[in-house]
Formats: C-alpha cells, structure tokens, sequence
C-alpha cells in the first residue's frame, strides 16, 4: 500500500440539517470522536428528503426538457465531402457537455457545446430550472468545440472548465460566481490537435490536479482517405501552473492513437489514479487498442495489457464499481458490440460482454458513443446507460460493417438474473435521435438521478427521474486546506443493513464521452436508514462516519 491510513471515527445522529452530534462506540484501538477537538463541526446533515409519490419497482423518466428552459436545436454541419472545411470527425464528434455548480449555489448548471456555436452556460435558478447566461466569458472564437468537463484547477475552490476544440485545449477560471476568463496559455495548458477528452486526478500524490488531454485526428477529409493523429498529453500540476508530462506515457503519446475518451481510477486500492485510454481504430492495423496504465508513482505510469487492451473503435468509457466487490470496473463502447470489463484485481481486466449478453443491440451491430453507470432505483446495485446515434457521414453503412440505423435508440440494461436486460423503452428514455452522449445527475436535489443526453440533430434532453422508497444519500466532500478542494479522487464506501456495500468515487472528466459530471456522489442504498461512511481521501488517510442518516445530502470538510 502507498499510503498510511488513519482512520477516525465520527458518528452522527438522524437529527436536523448541519448539525454534528456524539458518535457510536468505536472499534476497538480507534479514538472516539471528540466535538470539541479540531473535527468539530466538519459535517453538515441535510433534512431528510423522501419520496412524495413512490413507484413501485423500476420508476421512470418524464422529458421535462422545455419546461427546464434548456431546449435547443444545434446548426447540424453539413459535410461536403470536406470542402467545406469540415471533416468527418468534426461533424461526428458535434458536441457533449458539462454538469456541474458553477456559481456555488448547491444547484447543477449546465454547459453544452456544439459544431461551431458558442458554448452555451445554463444556469439553475431553481431546481431542474434554468436560464441561458450572457456575458459569461466563454469565448472560443470560431473553433469547433466538443468536449467540455468541469475541475477546480486553480485550486482556489470553485470549478473551472475546460474545452477539447479541434485546435487544442483551452481553459477558463471562474471567479466564483460563473463569470470565466480564458487561463489557457497563462496555466500552461495548451496543447494543439483535435482534442475530444480530458480527465484530472491527483497523479502524483502531492495535492493538486494533474490532467490527462486526449488527441484524436484530423478526421477524413474525403471518403477513403487517410488522416493525421494526434498525440495525447499529460500535465503535471507544479503549483497552479502546469507543464508537459506526456514523456512519462511515451508509448501513447507518439501520435498514432485516434483517443475519444479517458478516465482514472484506482483500480487496485493503493491510493494512486491508474489510467484508462479509450482509442477508436484500434481494430486496424497500425492503430493502438485501448490502453491502461498502472501508476506507480514518481510519475511512472506502466502499460498493463491483462484484459485491458481492447482492440475496438471505441467512443465512449463508463467507470463504476457494478459487481459491488469495492472496485471500479468499465464499459466500453464500440461500433459493433460494446465491451464490459470487470475488475478482478491486480490490474487484471476480465471481458464478461458474452458472458452478460454482449450488451449489443443485435447481430446487425450499431454506434455507440457516450455511456454511464448509474443506479436509478437507488437499489444499491448499478445500471448501465449507452447512447447509440447515427453517423451522417457514414450513410450508407457505419464503420466495421455496423448498420448505422437513424432510428436506433438510447439504451438503459439493468441486472436481470445473472445477464442484463434492456429497458429503456419501458423507462421512456429510448431516444432514438443522433445521441452522442449522456449523464445521470441529481438535478433536481431530490435524490434519484436525472437522464441527461445530447444528440446532434435534436440537442440536449432532460428526462426527470421518478422515484421510489429507496434510500440514498448526495455526498459532497471539501477540503479547503489544500490544492484540491473537491477531492477529486477520493472513495466513498458505505454500508448497513438492508443495503448491498456501495462505493463510488468523485471524479472530474472522464465520463461519458465529450462531457464531465459534478465532483459529487450519489449513493443508491436499498431500504437502510442509516449507513456507515468510509471517506478515502486522496492522499489515503480513512475516516468512518457511522450512524448516517439516509435520504439527504451530506457535506463533509476536512
């Protein structure tokens, strides 16, 4: 193990919001937790919140996108066989977009990006309410922009953003209140090429946000053409001001990986972000497969190929721990049959996909891009969401011999026995518009999480989530002391009774694909009214909160 744990213990009581109360016993040779020593007053307890009309089973959506004010149709380019300047990737990869609280008022904003449009900034002035910003300062000039994901990359506590555009990166500071000012130069982190992804994570254990940017390509120019592509680059946080690592993953930054997403995660427990490169192409002779990178520290990162490296045109990764065994496994995706990955520990990858039911859409095989772990019913036990859409500039038949239909449709698989089974359509979510990404978030605080997707000829949709009698709980994390406030990169485990152990990690970036959720987890937790926490930090100090109550939004500050 790289780090020491020390584990503390506090306990709470299922009393009123912000309050911090006497603990349970603790386990033996663990002090007890003391109100009137530093901890106190560190952890804030929302009124508990539960549901007014609860469905039974499975509860559905309900497409609240007008009334939520975020309906938009984008300008859906139109490719000329590149003589108008657009590539094929350009037009494919037309947009994604960005869930987080950019104005510190506990409400989820939204920011969507989309083929040679400025970025659109929603604010939240009520929950699942929203107001379309002016003057917010996100000016990207007449560059393509597609992916956008928020991280406090100042370190300054509120969250910056940052855009992958066919002409590099480029980042912007908030002040605070969701006014930007572009950083991208001054930070140091520029970086050129049609970037499609990007993921932070604390690399080198000493406190800040490191960043990993993802290079695609030029895109085909003409039908049958060939295409530059571009490298990957990796940034060490030194402070506040950023400079190139990419020299620590030569191997994958040489140029020739078409990279549409990237994650970290700690697939073995020791405390440090391991790394997971999703590259399309990879099933054509010269291209890399997908790739993983153990972290060792000092910034050496080693290539491990046990299950990981999957050759597939892949577009999409999801991160989630979906066999409860307190590890994060992935899913891919693919054109053709999509690839789901457990995590068997040691940096072994086993593909389960056959096993499970292949998660494909049929023998015919279509597109897939942005996917998500999720648990809708907040039954402890997660769900798997995949965006399927059509690729115009494939028409007549998507790539590796996949059918490319308009018509195909979003999917939600849920466990069913010992495979999977497609519901979306039961659900109301089999969207078959041209999607290219989607989320689950909790926007409207109530503690089931909306279904948020973005498809290039129909724009953003917002479908709210019903609920049920489930128990769950919204953890948010702050740790003022240092250079990552969010704690982007810590564990979250819970258990009790009445609820399988649940472990969810705050993450920035690396979701979906184009797009990047909120430093915040929610925990679906079956029917326990209380739980115990365990809080990972970063740097690998534990700390146990017992007695829990459920149904609310917990704030815990270091």
């Amino acid at each position: 193990m790289r780090w020491e744990s020390r584990i503390i213990v506090i306990g709470l009581l299922a009393s009123g919001a912000g309050c911090v109360v006497a603990p349970s016993d603790p386990p033996p040779g663990i002090a007890p937790y003391d109100a009137d020593a530093a901890w106190g007053g560190r952890v804030l307890v929302g009124s508990e919140v539960r549901c007014g009309d609860p469905q039974e089973g499975l509860p559905g959506y309900d497409d609240v996108t007008e009334e939520s004010g975020v309906a938009f149709t984008p300008t859906i380019p139109t490719w000329d066989l590149g003589q108008n300047g657009t590539t094929s990737i350009h037009l494919e990869a037309a947009g994604g977009f960005a869930v987080a609280d950019l104005n510190a008022d506990d409400l989820l904003d939204l920011v969507f990006t989309s083929f040679r449009e400025p970025p659109r900034l929603y604010l939240a002035v009520a929950p699942l309410q929203y107001e379309l910003a002016s003057g917010h300062g996100l000016v990207l000039g007449d560059t393509n922009a597609s992916a956008v994901s928020a991280a406090d990359f100042e370190g300054d506590g509120d969250l910056d953003l940052w855009f992958g555009t066919s002409e590099g990166t480029r980042a912007f500071a908030n002040d605070g209140t969701g006014q930007f000012t572009e950083v991208t130069f001054g930070s140091g982190l520029a970086c050129g090429g049609n970037v499609l992804g990007g993921a932070w994570a604390d690399v080198d254990g000493d406190g800040d946000l490191d960043a990993y940017a993802i290079g695609y390509g030029s895109g085909s120019p003409t039908p049958g053409q060939g295409f530059t592509n571009d490298p990957d680059f990796l940034f060490e946080n030194l402070g506040g001001a950023f400079v190139d690592r990419s020299d620590a993953l030569a191997t994958v930054t040489d140029g020739d990986g078409q990279g549409f997403a990237v994650g970290w995660f700690d697939a073995d427990g020791d405390g440090r972000p391991d790394l997971y490169v999703a590259n399309d192409g990879g099933i054509w002779e010269g291209n890399p497969p997908n790739r993983y990178f153990a972290n060792a520290g000092d910034w050496e990162l080693d290539e491990v190929t046990a299950g990981a490296d999957v050759g597939a045109l892949s577009m999409g990764l999801a991160l989630g721990d979906m066999d409860n065994d307190g590890d994060m496994d992935l899913h891919v995706t693919n054109a053709g049959p999509t690839v789901l990955l457990r995590n068997d520990g040691d940096h072994v990858f086993t593909d389960v996909s056959l096993a499970l039911g292949a998660f494909s859409d049929g023998t015919g095989g279509d597109i897939s891009w942005g996917t998500t772990f999720l648990d809708h019913d907040n039954d402890g036990v997660l769900e798997l969401a995949t965006a399927y859409g059509h690729m115009p500039t494939k028409a007549g038949g998507g790539p590796a011999n996949t059918e490319n239909r308009e018509e195909m449709a979003d999917q939600l698989w849920v466990r069913s026995g010992d495979g999977w089974t497609d519901v979306a359509d039961q659900l109301g979510v089999a969207n078959p518009a041209w999607s290219r990404t989607l989320l689950s978030e909790d926007l409207d605080r109530d503690g089931f999480a909306e279904f948020i997707t973005w498809s290039m000829n129909e724009g953003p949709r917002i479908h709210r989530s019903r609920c049920n009698d489930n128990a769950w709980l919204r953890v948010q994390l702050r740790d003022p002391s240092g250079a990552n406030p969010f704690a982007v990169g810590a564990e979250i485990r819970a258990t009790g009774e009445n609820t399988p152990p649940v472990m969810v990690a705050i993450q920035a970036g690396g979701e979906g694909t184009l797009s990047g959720g909120p430093p915040e987890a929610l925990l679906g937790l079956g029917l326990a009214d209380s739980v115990s926490l365990t809080v990972r930090w970063p740097d690998g100090e534990e700390e146990l909160f017992s007695d829990v109550p459920t149904r609310r939004g917990v704030t815990i500050t270091r």
